[in-house]
């Protein structure tokens, strides 16, 4: 079995109520289920919040959080879409 930690959060009313329905609607099986994976999911979505602590470690650098978040930001934002870069990509 694996033992997770609890964490105490309050959520406003209106939040509650759609985490509810989702529950009702068989989505997730209880509250905890639903907050768990809707977290599970941003996490994964959204991989880019936690680059800085990759990049330091593979690089095995000591920047400060400027110099980090300034080469992060060169990095993750550009002019070009994603679709334009797949088609580049491509050789399209």
């Amino acid at each position: 079995m694996i033992w997770l930690d609890v964490v105490n959060v309050r959520f406003d009313k209106k939040i509650l109520e759609k985490i509810d329905y989702a529950v009702k609607k068989g989505l997730y099986k209880s509250r905890s289920d639903a907050l768990r994976r809707i977290v599970e999911e941003f996490l994964e979505i959204r991989k880019d919040l936690f680059v800085e602590d990759k990049l330091t470690e593979k690089l095995n650098l000591d920047l400060s959080d400027e110099a980090l978040e300034s080469i992060c930001f060169k990095i993750l934002s550009g002019k070009k879409t994603a679709a334009e870069l797949v088609k580049e990509g491509r050789g399209l």
